[in-house]
């Protein structure tokens, strides 16, 4: 397994319990302190998909992504992502609510960009419709050049449950040091986050 779980009493930046889950990702030497309620669905050695499970209802879906690596002090520009974002989500977009640096007590670099839209998914009987999505993007990256793209996906009528979860785990997130040199290649990210029709949170 790439992504390995373990209880342990950690302080984080935000109102949660110190009681709290870390999980290491170790090929891509980043660390994930989270709250118990979110929970590791599936991970390979680009990515990695958690839920946000609230007294059994999903709220929302986190997706991260590997991106190559830069150069020291580069990263992927914020032109770059949002364009990304627009030729990924395509007609799945309405619109991009905003776009800013989100500070953080860590050296991280992170950029958030809020998007808006819907897929197309059915009901319980088994028809068309379109769901209204919310898709929250974050470009993050260290002053050695690693990088990483996050996208927190969620259904507008759990907007206020999940209210701040998506900045607390990015607030928490922790890259620690490489064993193995990576290379370094131009700083470029495609397709994060691609949008399904199925059943959404």
């Amino acid at each position: 397994f790439f992504f390995s779980s373990r209880r342990r009493h950690t302080r984080l930046q935000g109102d949660w319990s110190s009681d709290v889950c870390s999980s290491d990702l170790p090929l891509w030497n980043l660390r994930i302190h989270h709250s118990r309620q979110w929970h590791l669905l599936n991970q390979n050695s680009d990515s990695a998909t958690l839920r946000f499970v609230e007294k059994g209802d999903l709220l929302a879906q986190c997706t991260l992504k590997r991106l190559p690596d830069a150069l020291p002090g580069e990263h992927v520009s914020e032109q770059v992502f949002r364009t990304d974002i627009q030729k990924t989500l395509d007609k799945n977009l309405e619109k991009l609510v905003e776009a800013e640096r989100i500070k953080t007590t860590s050296n991280l670099y992170t950029y958030r960009v809020v998007a808006q839209g819907s897929i197309k998914t059915t009901n319980d009987k088994d028809e068309d419709v379109l769901q209204p999505m919310m898709w929250h993007y974050y470009l993050i990256a260290d002053p050695s050049g690693r990088q990483l793209a996050v996208v927190f996906t969620f259904t507008p009528e759990h907007a206020s449950r999940f209210a701040n979860r998506d900045l607390e785990l990015v607030r928490n997130l922790e890259f620690f040091q490489s064993n193995t040199p990576t290379e370094v290649r131009p700083a470029e990210v495609r397709g994060v986050g691609q949008p399904r029709s199925r059943k959404s949170p």
